[in-house]
């Protein structure tokens, strides 16, 4: 079980893991090659060659097909609305029945699509895939088992399909099959209220954690208030090193939920961080490396340094287990800075990671330009930044530069971060006052 979870099991009631949203791609293989297409009409059909007009009038067809069908079971056939089709489609979805199609929305869509170009006048053709906006049909499904799901159908050749399942939807039917109270009200059949899983945007109220890498990205936001959800996607799980398959989605389910361990270990490393008690000193000392080079320690108010550990405790490597790359948190080292980027190249910062090296904070890896901080490394980088920022440098501030005109703020105006500093800047004045210290003015 992960840190986060074991330090706040006690304000959590209940916890759940499962994939949000798994979209299923269909195809028939023999019909994403052209030349397999061409002999299916000629030995089915006693069709050649296969014309523009061909694969028009088939599209036609099935248009036709959905049409009347759908009139004669009474299913709505509509054009998607331009929000969010989710929303849309929740009335639909109100009385529905097990294994029922309640809407059929029909959408202009990107799709790869067989096309025909050749002479019409010597009729000579040739096929070919190609990117295209078409019609496409979503067919919304009050399925048994999954719950709401829907299909999208292309009608042109090669015909490719897309099923997508909702997991939430498929576990909150098992919780009702098995009388689960969630919210702290059971679901009956004159429940008429909105039971639905979404993807909150940006701009609503409640806040959304998002951290890319590659084509994927793991997220976390509050849900009705009370769930915190933590959600790893990716568009191309090869990136995980996941191939794509279905028979490959246990191993991908159980990367993803290394993925959120991960987040939440760092998240709970930040909520919990324990200062070091003893083996600072040896950090600031220098290293001398077996080959007898001589790497300077790490200081605790050094720009250089703490700009690099800024670049690496960031959210944006933990989906890549820590790993990185010196031209990827270059940019991110000058941003921490503030200089411009010829101040501080490549090999500077190849130098202060040196220090990280030599402690055994950081480690590069076999046969490859990357580096990966360790945990050690991680927890102390945390905890220098918040030695410095939080402690350090404002209590430094405070004695010596103090702002005049907090001096006449109402003690109960002041946040409550300001009163600790002001408490612990009290009591160091009167410390020094009690052991004979105090600076008389000049």
């Amino acid at each position: 079980m992960n840190s986060f979870y074991e330090h706040h099991k006690h304000n959590i009631q209940w916890h759940y893991r499962c994939f949000d949203r798994i979209l299923l791609n269909g195809v028939i293989q023999p019909f994403q090659r052209p030349e397999r297409v061409v002999g299916f009409f000629n030995t089915y059909r006693q069709l050649y060659p296969v014309t523009r007009q061909t694969l028009r009038g088939i599209a036609e067809q099935f248009q036709r097909w959905v049409s009347e069908r759908a009139a004669m079971r009474k299913i709505p056939v509509i054009e998607a609305p331009k929000g969010r089709r989710d929303d849309f489609v929740d009335q639909y979805f109100e009385r529905a029945k097990p294994d029922q199609v309640v809407v059929i929305l029909k959408a202009r869509e990107p799709a790869r699509i067989m096309i025909a170009i050749g002479d019409k006048i010597a009729n000579r053709w040739h096929l070919q895939i190609a990117d295209r906006w078409v019609t496409q049909y979503n067919f919304y499904i009050n399925d048994k088992v999954w719950g709401r799901i829907f299909v999208r159908i292309c009608p042109y050749l090669p015909f490719s399909a897309r099923v997508c399942l909702n997991q939430h939807h498929w576990l909150a039917n098992r919780m009702r099959q098995q009388g689960t109270v969630i919210f702290g009200r059971k679901i009956t059949k004159r429940y008429r209220g909105k039971l639905q899983t979404e993807i909150e945007d940006m701009n609503l109220p409640n806040p959304v954690i998002r951290s890319h890498y590659a084509n994927g990205f793991i997220k976390q936001y509050v849900r009705d208030h009370l769930i915190l959800r933590t959600e790893p996607a990716s568009n191309n799980v090869k990136d995980y090193g996941v191939n794509k398959a279905v028979e490959n989605l246990s191993v991908l389910r159980n990367t993803l939920s290394a993925i959120t361990d991960n987040y939440l270990k760092v998240q709970q490393d930040i909520l919990e961080t324990f200062i070091d008690r003893g083996e600072l000193r040896k950090l600031a000392q220098p290293t001398i490396t077996s080959t007898g080079k001589r790497v300077p320690g790490l200081k605790l108010d050094n720009p250089r340094q703490l700009a690099a550990m800024h670049a690496l405790v960031r959210f944006t490597h933990i989906a890549a287990a820590n790993t990185f790359t010196t031209a990827q948190i270059h940019p991110l080292v000058i941003e921490a800075l503030g200089c411009p980027p010829e101040r501080y190249s490549l090999a500077s910062l190849r130098y202060d990671l040196s220090k990280l090296r030599a402690k055994g904070l950081l480690t590069r890896l076999p046969h490859s330009r990357r580096y990966q901080l360790s945990p050690q490394g991680y927890s102390i980088s945390l905890v220098f930044l918040k030695l410095f920022e939080r402690i350090y440098a404002p209590l430094t501030a405070g004695l010596l530069n103090p702002f005049r005109a907090d001096a006449r703020l109402q003690h109960n105006r002041r946040t409550q971060l300001d009163r600790l500093y002001q408490r612990v800047v009290d009591d160091l004045d009167a410390l020094v006052r009690a052991v004979g210290l105090n600076l008389k003015a000049a």
